[in-house]
């Protein structure tokens, strides 16, 4: 599945550029900073990660493990809330956070937990 087909982005560009901020690494051609290899790396793992059944998808969230780092070693999830607009995407991408971010801002325990172990969340899967 491709990740525009999976969520809304909202202001994908802005969505892009925190994640940069975040995950210290060159991820733009040349001088641009347009973060066209990071957009290409992010498409491209989420439609891989669905295919194997990697992404987490709860009544009230869904997530999964981006493969990128933070400057501390920490990882990365992208986290997506239900789309409150009808006949659209099903989610809406809310944001990247850390594990620990997911635990204290959005209190879901080991919520991330699954994604580290590699183990099918998709429903129906």
């Amino acid at each position: 599945m491709n990740l525009f087909d999976f969520t809304y982005c909202g202001n994908y560009n802005r969505q892009i550029q925190n994640l940069a901020r975040i995950s210290p690494e060159k991820w733009s051609f040349g001088q641009s900073g347009d973060n066209g290899i990071l957009k290409g790396y992010l498409e491209n793992t989420f439609r891989r990660l669905y295919e194997e059944g990697k992404v987490r998808e709860e009544k009230e969230y869904a997530l999964f493990h981006t493969g990128l780092f933070n400057q501390y070693y920490q990882p990365i999830y992208a986290y997506f809330v239900p789309n409150v607009v009808p006949d659209r995407q099903k989610w809406y991408l809310e944001g990247f956070y850390t594990d620990s971010s997911l635990l204290k801002i959005k209190n879901y325990g080991s919520a991330a937990q699954g994604c580290l172990c590699g183990k099918s969340f998709r429903s129906g899967v």
